[in-house]
């Protein structure tokens, strides 16, 4: 069962990244003509903010609803992908109470946004934020406790 949801996601990783790499060869053989033409905006910018959209849904699944699925049921594992929840939770409630968590004015306007979805990109940044911190903080420590545990 392992073996068959690992190959499955993999697909599905390499699919979404074939996907975003030929919206990446597009969006930049197109660069001029997206500044100018709303149809070629619509046309490949809007299907890149759609797969980014699924993909973050999708990592948003694996990393909350899977260890609770593959858990093996003891208490101690299921604390801890509670904690991860917890934490994923705290994070989006901080970023959203940052200051600025939106974009200015100026770019509202020209965009044709609105504040919701403004204040969610703002979000989102913080979110990237946190993350690359987090994972800077992980790898840090994991060196630090390998030359720890090799000087013993």
């Amino acid at each position: 069962m392992h073996k068959i949801i690992n190959l499955i996601g993999k697909i599905v990783c390499y699919g979404l990244i074939a996907i975003g790499a030929v919206l990446c060869m597009l969006i930049i053989m197109k660069s001029g003509v997206i500044t100018t033409d709303v149809k070629v905006q619509n046309a490949l910018v809007v299907p890149g903010v759609i797969i980014a959209i699924v993909a973050t849904l999708l990592c948003v699944c694996v990393a909350v609803i899977f260890p609770m699925f593959f858990a093996t049921y003891t208490k101690k594992s299921l604390i801890s992908a509670g904690i991860v929840a917890l934490i994923a939770i705290v994070l989006l409630g901080i970023a959203w109470i940052m200051p600025d968590a939106k974009l200015s004015a100026d770019y509202i306007e020209e965009m044709k946004i609105t504040e919701g979805i403004s204040k969610w990109v703002g979000v989102g940044c913080y979110l990237v934020y946190f993350t690359l911190a987090g994972a800077v903080i992980a790898i840090v420590y994991a060196a630090v406790m390998d030359l720890i545990k090799s000087k013993l």
